[in-house]
């Protein structure tokens, strides 16, 4: 994904308004993975889905953060996320296809 544009938004095509329709147009427009058994794993460059309501099905609507994966290592991802603590970070999630906080991520095709 990193690299590459987004077409379909609003403001020329680059502004995809919230992280319920980042999802949507991942969903539309990418190829979209789910967090579950089975799923293939994450990249680097692919956009992260988080529901910090604890829910990781993406139907629930409580699709609240996103960042971009930087590493994977095994079952550890490293993500660059904004508005982390009222920043820009690096986090690191351990043993992500457990995490009840990461929905899934798309990769554009």
């Amino acid at each position: 994904t990193a690299g590459k544009p987004f077409t379909g938004g609003t403001s020329g095509g680059w502004r995809l308004p919230g992280v319920i329709g980042l999802t949507a147009w991942l969903k539309a427009n990418a190829t979209w993975y789910a967090n579950s058994p089975g799923s293939a794993s994450p990249q680097p460059g692919d956009i992260i889905i988080f529901s910090n309501s604890g829910s990781n099905a993406d139907a629930s609507g409580n699709l609240d953060h996103t960042g971009i994966i930087e590493t994977v290592t095994g079952n550890n991802l490293t993500t660059i996320e904004g508005n982390s603590s009222n920043a820009v970070r690096r986090n690191t999630y351990m043993n992500y296809p457990a995490s009840n906080r990461i929905v899934g991520w798309g990769r554009l095709k």
